[in-house]
């Protein structure tokens, strides 16, 4: 993808970006990485998602890492769908990150079967709990298919209660 990085670096004004379903490598994704910095102040939306997390297409911990330099220069970043991706315990560290250097904008967070072979489980929900409390304006979350257990369920049960007043949807369907 490094061919259609002067392309899209003269595209200053992106607000969307779609990377889902393509077999990247970390250094692709530091391209985006550096695409998405560019265009900072106007990114709205970045979808990096994958259909399954056993797949071998997806969003993993080095790509995230590749990512996350242009994803805290976005301060207007509303949407992020990292759905399917096969994250790990570090890649989930990474993740809690980026949410919260875009709390303040973020409405929308994806990532329905997240992680290896499609869950976060408990230690992903604890380590991602911190990031959904910052998220004062998040309307939309989706952890269906996470592999949510009593755990993860009392803290999503606090990150929903403390984020009542805005939220509107709440998937997690798909869950033990």
């Amino acid at each position: 993808f490094e061919f259609l990085r002067p392309g899209l670096e003269a595209c200053n004004q992106l607000r969307m970006m779609d990377w889902s379903e393509n077999n990247l490598v970390g250094r692709n994704y530091a391209t985006i990485g550096d695409v998405v910095g560019n265009c900072g102040a106007t990114m709205e939306t970045l979808m990096c998602t994958s259909g399954d997390s056993c797949s071998s297409v997806g969003l993993r911990d080095n790509g995230l890492s590749g990512l996350e330099t242009g994803l805290v220069q976005c301060p207007n970043l509303q949407r992020l769908d990292v759905s399917g991706s096969r994250l790990t315990s570090r890649g989930l560290r990474l993740l809690q990150s980026i949410i919260r250097k875009c709390s303040p904008s973020l409405q929308v967070l994806d990532v329905a079967g997240a992680g290896i072979c499609g869950g976060i489980g408990d230690e992903g929900m604890i380590i991602l709990y911190r990031a959904l409390q910052c998220c004062r304006n998040l309307t939309k979350l989706n952890m269906s298919r996470c592999r949510l257990q009593a755990t993860s369920a009392s803290l999503l049960a606090s990150t929903i209660a403390n984020n009542a007043t805005q939220l509107v949807a709440v998937d997690i369907h798909g869950n033990d």
